[in-house]
């Protein structure tokens, strides 16, 4: 019964935790043997008959259905994608989000979706807490420097995930989930541990620095309030953890060491472990005014209809003052203003978090909204707006995604992409929502919770690259599939027999085709890295068989062609480094890298004009990067 009660929290924690770990998946390596393993799942548990599935909710398949139609979209376009590899690594993280979403669908409809979103919360606590080891005990985990990093943006929290907006808004999304725990925990000692990591969670998302996760806070949290009834437990909850988060906050305010560096000092070690004891202080300390808050007897009438209207009026009006003294015109105008970056600030954590700069994301989507005007139906194709970026950005940014969910997917996938996504957020906010004021009690407090965290992670999506990393873009799918989920008993006579040959064959069937599909790329990616492997260390034998068989595997990889151009040009056999390097233009032939490549062969092997080609083809691809290359 144990095991019944607290299996789907553990486990839904431990892969949170497990995507989460080693780049939060980003790698196709990771992201891939994650949709393996998901869709191996479903086989099990559809295939086998090991849950009995009950008809799924309109919002649920519409929803489902307009996620797999992108899905499907995202791998079509590579019929005019510069590049088919590009293509499959974007529908492969694709297929993973769909299988999520199936997995989470088909578990958490007609049962207890309250288990799922305690697993997604348990398991966000668990990655800050990693970060956090990372960062207050050198040595027990650190910063993850897979992104390139400019000054001390260095400085900001990223560890596990390697993106410090990805972290700071998993973070974010966890508040209204341990805020629902807190108030639908069976057990009075429960409903008090449930608020006690939200300061250190808080902590965490001050340190990644990140506005995004901030706005993503503020949504999540008055959602929740909105949808919620009576909203006067939620209220006092809300106050309990801002003030121990504020608390956390002025703690790393006075240990600047921490937050700013230098790190990996032993004053920062020092700073380090002072500041562990207090955030474990002050979440000891919010648990602690939970439970004594619980105590206090509060009159009826603030449970009351008419205290929630009067709630929601006050709300509404703080937050309307509240906009109007932010000034959001003059701070439009500054977030369109070209990024400076000022690498010399002291305080550059709390300098970057007051800021209102966009850091280029005006210029990321102008690009991608020149991308859309060029092709309006079809895009320029799954993974295409790094190399549009390249040729007409107009500041010197480096950037592969154009921080917008929407607009990316606008200048990629053109309006049906765009479409399919409208649908997928809409069935999500709207049936959520439509079923938390249908309901009452837990049951409208967990759905009221489960949207206000999707609705948080749609926003953050449309202001960062959310959705391109597997551990945060999970997430936001499992919760967009729980705020689509029915409540409830599952009806007896609704329910679908629990194995029959045909469920079971298709089962089979589904899970080889995406197995098949997302092990390709991992299959040429180990013998890609075997082969750089090999050539670090000298075995040239051993890094074209590595190579060759990375181009076996994948014909349209570009890659694998480059792999054997590199390692024909060391030995000094330009004539073959030619042909590779072709047969890798043929692949990808908007990569600017590629034609410098070429250039380089072309002047071994004597031939100028072709050279200079492909030196002024480098330059009109990206004017900023190849100005620089000389024949």
């Amino acid at each position: 019964m144990i095991l019944g009660r607290y299996g789907v929290t553990a486990g839904v924690a431990a892969g949170v935790v497990a995507l989460a770990h080693d780049n939060g998946s980003f790698g196709v390596i990771q992201r891939n043997s994650a949709a393996i393993l998901v869709w191996w799942a479903i086989a099990l548990v559809l295939g086998l008959g090991l849950w009995r599935i009950s008809r799924p909710s309109r919002p649920a398949l519409i929803a489902g259905a307009a996620l797999g139609a992108l899905t499907l979209l995202t791998f079509v376009s590579a019929a005019w994608a510069p590049s088919v590899e590009t293509v499959l690594r974007e529908g492969g993280r694709n297929a993973l989000y769909l299988g999520v979403f199936t997995l989470v669908a088909a578990g958490a409809n007609r049962r207890d979706p309250g288990r799922w979103c305690d697993g997604i919360a348990l398991g966000i606590v668990s990655v800050f807490l990693l970060g956090l080891g990372g960062r207050l005990f050198p040595g027990t985990g650190g910063p993850n420097d897979s992104v390139a990093l400019l000054g001390r943006a260095s400085l900001r929290l990223s560890y596990p995930l390697g993106y410090w907006n990805a972290l700071g808004i998993l973070g974010a999304l966890s508040v209204p989930l341990l805020t629902r725990l807190s108030i639908a925990s069976r057990s009075a000692t429960g409903r008090a541990l449930a608020l006690a990591p939200v300061p250190a969670v808080i902590a965490g998302v001050y340190l990644t620095s990140s506005r995004t996760a901030i706005v993503a806070l503020a949504v999540g949290s008055v959602s929740f309030f909105c949808l919620s009834a009576p909203r006067w437990p939620v209220i006092w909850r809300t106050a309990v953890w801002a003030i121990g988060s504020a608390a956390a906050i002025i703690v790393l305010l006075l240990h600047p060491v921490v937050s700013d560096g230098p790190l990996g000092t032993n004053r920062a070690a020092e700073a380090g472990l002072r500041v562990a004891l207090l955030l474990g202080a002050i979440c000891a300390l919010t648990a602690g005014a939970a439970a004594g808050f619980e105590r206090v007897r509060v009159p009826a009438s603030l449970s009351s209809r008419t205290a929630d209207r009067r709630f929601l009026s006050v709300a509404a009006a703080l937050a309307l003052v509240a906009v109007i003294a932010a000034n959001p015109v003059e701070r439009f105008e500054t977030f369109k203003e070209p990024p400076a970056i000022d690498a010399s600030d002291p305080n550059y954590i709390q300098g970057h978090l007051t800021s209102t700069s966009g850091n280029a994301r005006w210029e990321y989507w102008a690009v991608a909204v020149d991308e859309f005007r060029a092709n309006p139906f079809s895009g320029g194709g799954a993974g295409s707006f790094g190399s549009w970026w390249e040729e007409r950005r107009p500041v010197y940014v480096i950037s592969r995604d154009a921080h917008s969910l929407y607009v990316e997917t606008l200048g990629e996938l053109g309006v049906p992409g765009l479409l399919c996504l409208v649908v997928l957020v809409a069935c999500g906010a709207i049936g959520g929502t439509r079923r938390a004021l249908a309901s009452s009690g837990h049951g409208r407090t967990t759905a009221a919770a489960a949207t206000s965290s999707s609705l948080a992670f749609a926003v953050a999506a449309g202001l960062d690259w959310a959705w391109e990393v597997p551990a945060l873009g999970a997430v936001g799918v499992a919760l967009l599939a729980l705020a689509t989920t029915e409540p409830g008993p599952m009806p007896v006579g609704s329910a679908a027999p629990r194995s029959t040959g045909l469920v079971r064959a298709c089962a089979v069937a589904v899970f080889a085709a995406v197995a098949i599909a997302a092990a390709i790329p991992i299959l040429s990616e180990n013998e890609l890295r075997r082969s750089r492997s090999a050539a670090a260390r000298g075995d040239r034998v051993s890094a074209l068989d590595a190579a060759d068989m990375a181009r076996r595997i994948e014909p349209w990889n570009a890659s694998a062609y480059v792999q054997l151009a590199l390692l024909h040009e060391e030995a000094g056999e330009y004539e073959r480094a030619r042909r590779a390097i072709e047969q890798a233009l043929a692949r990808d032939g908007r990569d600017w890298t590629l034609w410098v490549v070429a250039m380089r062969i072309q002047n071994e092997l004597g031939d100028a004009s072709a050279a200079r080609t492909s030196l002024e083809r480098a330059r009109r691809l990206n004017p900023f990067s190849a100005q620089s290359v000389t024949q």
